[in-house]
């Protein structure tokens, strides 16, 4: 879901996840938390057709870049990441530069180039070895990430929520919960709330939120929560935020090239 790739992100401590009971806007600092309209509930067909009418403006896009921010469950610990990202839809093409943690670290993958690779460059100390080449699946990449960085975007995260919500709408068993005027930031939001009251083989998730930003219709955040374990709260399994969006900017090859003069390759 949209998910960067790195080579070393410093790892969290164990921190406090998020509990799927938190209303929405958390971001926001709660500043503009409401509750469900539930006269104006939709089921999860046409939540699901939200989420299709947000991709089908995303597929217009050329390019965007924007401010990634990323809390991933990987194992027993949570991974936060900030980074600024280019994403060129056609050719594919992805450049990352890490803000927190290893600021500057920067990350390049272009669809039918670099032999399918991802190349890094280190911050710090460890820019000394150079540009590093890893595939996107590799191990040491993905003992840090829940997805490589061919899935990152905002088409690819709407395509894995769609995917899940389709396999479960012949399912039923969904609560739909809906929040009309959320905020993340400064973008003003509705929240779309899918809950599987009992975990089951065919329900992924037990709570996912999907916002999409009033004005553009674009989506600015998902959140995925793991089930409830013997009584405890839910878990934030995954946390995806896009801030400071800009559409149709103009990428070039040379965005998603290790001879850009602005980066440090």
């Amino acid at each position: 879901l949209a998910a960067p790739a790195l080579v070393a992100a410093a790892i969290v401590g164990q921190p406090n996840l998020a509990s799927a009971d938190e209303a929405p806007a958390r971001v926001a600092r709660r500043s503009e938390e409401t509750s469900p309209a539930a006269s104006k509930k939709p089921g999860l067909a046409q939540v699901i057709k939200v989420a299709q009418n947000s991709r089908a403006r995303v597929t217009k896009l050329q390019d965007y870049t924007y401010t990634f921010e990323k809390r991933e469950l990987i194992g027993e610990k949570v991974l936060r990441q900030k980074m600024t990202m280019k994403v060129r839809q056609e050719p594919f093409g992805v450049y990352v530069k890490y803000l927190d943690p290893h600021p500057g670290r920067e990350v390049i993958y272009a669809d039918g180039q670099n032999q399918g690779k991802l190349l890094v460059h280190e911050d710090g100390f460890k820019a000394l070895a150079g540009t590093l080449a890893f595939s996107p699946t590799s191990e040491q990449v993905m003992k840090e990430n829940r997805y490589p960085i061919t899935q990152a975007g905002m088409l690819n995260m709407l395509d894995a929520v769609l995917a899940i919500w389709q396999a479960e709408l012949p399912h039923g068993e969904a609560k739909i919960g809906y929040y009309p005027q959320a905020k993340v930031g400064e973008s003003s939001c509705k929240v779309y709330e899918v809950t599987h009251a009992e975990a089951r083989e065919h329900f992924k998730f037990h709570k996912t939120r999907l916002y999409i930003d009033i004005k553009s219709g674009l989506p600015v955040r998902v959140e995925q929560y793991a089930f409830p374990v013997d009584g405890a709260e839910a878990k934030l399994v995954e946390e995806y935020t896009f801030s400071d969006l800009k559409t149709n900017v103009g990428l070039t090859d040379n965005d998603f090239s290790t001879k850009n003069k602005s980066y440090n390759f």
